[in-house]
């Protein structure tokens, strides 16, 4: 099975949809051209053919994204049911899976009712736990605390927590849940493979992006890598990680 976890930015290469909101200047970025990025991201899908398709920061409810949507579906990729919303455009965490794997959609374990429950998607597919995620970078704490408990509740099982968790630094409050997780008997896979800190997953420069798995799914994971195709060549802001299990 080959998971591919990327964050799409919105499908806006390298500009970003907040800081357009920051400035007030929403529309500006509405009206920006994403075509060539959505085509691009579309394409190296089709190329990698992943089993599970997890996308971070996808904004729904757009013309592109239905049209994305419908582009997956046709090449074989049905859309995991996400959690109602009354946003107009969120931005949310994603996950398309091939048609011919059949799955049991889990209980989200983030129950807030601000937008964060919108930055996970869990399925199970067959013994395999699959927990997409995008950690938010500010006021994430009990975010990652709802996490961790999930990991404990589930450690004993086949299970890989991936995405971008926005976490590298030392000293800081999402480091130290991310240590946290590990001392729950978590495994980093990238850094359990041998593979170094410092490879990069966003732009500028700090690896967010992870693979976290039991030791129970771990001594099946084949291969993990990190792909930075589309951050070189300016369509999202991170590289791809692909795991085969």
């Amino acid at each position: 099975m080959r998971i591919l976890s990327l964050n799409i930015n919105n499908f806006g290469g390298l500009k970003n949809k907040e800081q357009y909101k920051r400035t007030g200047q929403l529309q500006k970025w509405n009206n920006l051209n994403k075509t060539n990025v959505a085509t691009a991201i579309f394409t190296y899908i089709q190329q990698e053919i992943p089993d599970i398709v997890i996308l971070h920061e996808f904004e729904m409810n757009t013309g592109l994204s239905n049209q994305f949507i419908k582009s997956l579906n046709d090449i074989g990729y049905g859309i995991i049911p996400y959690d109602e919303n009354k946003f107009k455009n969120p931005s949310i965490t994603i996950m398309f899976v091939r048609k011919e794997w059949l799955y049991e959609k889990l209980d989200n374990p983030h129950k807030s009712k601000t937008g964060k429950i919108l930055r996970a998607s869990v399925i199970k597919v067959a013994d395999c736990i699959i927990y997409g995620v995008h950690v938010p970078l500010k006021n994430g704490m009990v975010f990652w605390d709802e996490l961790i408990d999930f990991y404990k509740i589930h450690r004993e099982e086949k299970i890989v927590i991936i995405g971008d968790l926005n976490v590298y630094d030392l000293g800081t409050k999402q480091k130290q849940k991310y240590l946290e997780l590990l001392k729950s008997n978590a495994i980093d896979a990238w850094r359990e493979k041998g593979n170094p800190n410092s490879t990069k997953t966003h732009i500028a420069g700090r690896r967010l992006d992870y693979a976290i798995m039991s030791p129970t799914l771990y001594k099946y994971l084949n291969s993990i890598r990190i792909d930075p195709y589309l951050m070189n060549y300016g369509k999202t802001d991170h590289a791809a990680l692909i795991i085969e299990i």
